[in-house]
């Protein structure tokens, strides 16, 4: 794996030695070739650790005899040599049939042609035919020379449609190095350029990107980057912290998932001081923190959706900072400098100046879109984008930096990384030509990124009655819409605002309600309460009574089952008004005093309440029982 700074040195190398070579000398200038493989509109793959390296293309030229270049020509970045073997392809001197195994230009969306060997591409490419083409894949990166000469330090993975498409770096290198949009002719718009990335220093002050437990901390691609910003052997210092990644693209939809683990280090004997010399990074040790970064990008690759995992590595807690870095182009070809952001508390997109900050937390999940406000909407050459976050940021730092454009760095400070689980950040990243394009996407994540919320009101939570039926009150709702809902498993429908109201007949002792709400994600939110039924046995005591008095026979037996009945009747219903009065009066001297702001907690020494309860309960059972046995021997008299 070569180191990325020495590929691209040589890669421009290369570039100017080829176009500075004079035209060869030929029997008659090429005047015109048709490359007819691969096939039009090919899809084409590149891998430099697993293959394929090479693509098979097939052509003729004339007149015959003619040697050709292999070059990719798009509408904005011109020329891509394939270099090496597609360079000087000599052509049957009869037929002009030409073949070649050449390296495809990863990254590129690009059409193939032939041209003269050693010329730069003619102005009229019309009788130069060949086939549009994307190149996706991966190309590996390492340290280039030292004592960790060949450890992981970066990827760069492609995933390029025609329409739409996107490459990645991992966390320390660029994150979403570029989300492309392109028209017909392969040009493109780049609106993300490096996004959801730390690199080795922040844009704001130079300090530490990521802090564990208050010390600077280092990813792989950092570790690398340290070598050129720091000292020299920085990136020679051990034991060198683990990249690992993988990469999968689905058959059918094209669409791209990435897989990343990037472990952290800090330095010894001095990890606090920044930044690191000679003598205070002697080596290195582990900052006890990893990220799993899971990258997914479908919807035609205009949506790209980042999971970040940041957990433990030595079964400890840690404290954690991190500063989160976004960057912008939006034109055509080149950085746009006229950048525009609308945050989720802005009226209207506003033009930060360099240097400036805003104050948070601001909600979450929040969208922060971004346009040229200046631009009509729509425009062919000036694209809109829009970030998602799941977790508000404690503060957000702007900076414009030409030739790169505007951006903004989103501060996550003093969090805690669990000794087990993990600390979950999640963004999404929106590319499209049109407001209402990217504000459909970025309400789309927004939906993913949190679930519905759903409140009881009442009944509160452990709370007691003697009432035979109950009103569940509440509320659900949800940033885009609850999908549906459902009260101990049974549909029921939401009035305005997500509230929900239902009387339920109670059963004897303990009863639960399960409120549970879905969105158009799958997410799901749920709330409990739970009230204790406290008569419904005494009310089934007595009326069990009345009917074995109602059942009675014998001399007069009609008439004292009706006397009987209606004395029963009458102190039952005496009895529970006086256990009812008695058990009201008490809920309101308790509840009299816990604040008002505390519902969930209104109910100390709730075991001790609940015997009291059951006594009560007791006692009017036994006095209902009392009176039934006194009524009964006092009729048999």
């Amino acid at each position: 794996m070569l180191d990325r700074g020495s590929l691209l040195l040589r890669l421009a190398l290369t570039g100017a030695a080829v176009f500075a070579i004079a035209p060869a000398a030929a029997s008659a200038a090429l005047t015109s070739s048709s490359i007819d493989g691969p096939a039009d509109g090919s899809l084409l793959r590149y891998d430099d650790a697993s293959g394929p390296t090479t693509v098979h293309v097939t052509g003729t030229a004339s007149p015959p005899g003619t040697p050709v270049d292999i070059v990719c020509i798009s509408g904005t970045n011109g020329v891509k040599e394939l270099g090496g073997a597609a360079d000087n392809v000599p052509t049957d001197a009869t037929t002009g049939h030409f073949e070649v195994d050449a390296t495809p230009p990863i990254g590129e969306v690009c059409r193939l042609r032939a041209i003269e060997d050693g010329n730069n591409p003619p102005s009229n490419l019309t009788p130069f035919t060949g086939p549009k083409v994307t190149v996706s894949g991966l190309k590996s990166f390492g340290v280039d020379i030292g004592s960790n000469a060949g450890a992981a330090t970066d990827y760069y993975i492609a995933s390029l449609l025609f329409s739409a498409g996107n490459d990645f770096d991992s966390l320390g290198g660029c994150g979403l190095t570029d989300s492309y949009v392109f028209d017909s002719t392969l040009a493109f718009i780049s609106v993300f350029y490096c996004n959801a990335f730390t690199p080795v220093t922040d844009k704001r002050d130079g300090a530490a990107s990521v802090e564990v437990d208050g010390h600077p901390s280092y990813t792989p691609s950092g570790v690398n980057d340290g070598g050129d910003r720091f000292f020299s052997a920085f990136r020679d210092r051990a034991p060198f912290p683990q990249l690992g990644y993988s990469y999968h693209f689905d058959p059918s939809t094209h669409d791209l998932t990435i897989h990343e683990t990037d472990h952290l280090v800090r330095c010894k004997p001095n990890a606090e001081t920044f930044p690191p010399t000679a003598a205070s990074c002697t080596s290195f040790a582990d900052a006890g923190v990893k990220l799993d970064r899971t990258i997914v990008a479908d919807h035609g690759q205009r949506l790209v959706r980042f999971l970040d995992r940041w957990s433990s590595t030595d079964g400890h807690a840690h404290l954690f900072t991190t500063h989160y870095e976004n960057e912008h182009c939006l034109v055509r070809g080149e950085c746009e400098m006229h950048t525009g952001f609308r945050f989720p508390a802005d009226g209207a997109y506003t033009i930060r100046p360099n240097g400036t900050s805003i104050a948070g937390p601001s909600r979450a999940p929040g969208s922060i879109f971004v346009k040229d406000p200046a631009a009509p909407d729509g425009s062919s050459d000036r694209a809109q984008g829009a970030t998602v976050y799941s977790v508000a940021p404690d503060s957000t730092y702007f900076f414009r930096v030409n030739p790169d454009g505007s951006g903004y760095v989103l501060d996550y400070l003093d969090r805690f990384v669990p000794a087990k689980g993990s600390l979950d950040f999640r963004f999404g990243y929106a590319t499209a030509l049109t407001t209402a394009a990217v504000k459909g996407f970025a309400r789309q994540l927004e939906d993913q990124y949190a679930a519905p919320r759903v409140t009881i009101g009442s009944p509160v939570n452990g709370d007691s009655t003697a009432d035979a039926s109950v009103l569940v009150k509440g509320r659900a709702t949800d940033t885009v819409g609850v999908k549906s809902f459902t009260l101990n498993g049974r549909p029921l429908a939401l009035g305005p605002g997500g509230r929900f109201s239902k009387r339920v007949t109670l059963k004897a002792g303990k009863n639960t309600f399960t409120a549970v709400a879905r969105d158009a994600a799958g997410n799901t939110g749920r709330a409990q309460s739970t009230i204790v039924e406290l008569l419904a046995k005494t009310r089934k005591a007595g009326a069990k009574r009345g009917q074995s008095l109602h059942g009675e026979t014998g001399g007069g037996g009609e008439a004292r089952q009706g006397r009987h009945g209606d004395r029963e009747s009458g102190r039952w219903q005496a009895r529970r008004a006086e256990v009812h009065a008695q058990f009201k009066g008490r809920e309101r001297a308790r509840r009299a005093e816990a604040p008002a702001d505390h519902a969930e907690d209104r109910h100390p020494g709730r075991e001790g309440r609940a015997r009291e309860d059951d006594a009560l309960v007791r006692r009017a059972a036994s006095c209902l029982t009392a009176a039934s046995e006194a009524a009964s021997q006092q009729s048999d008299r």
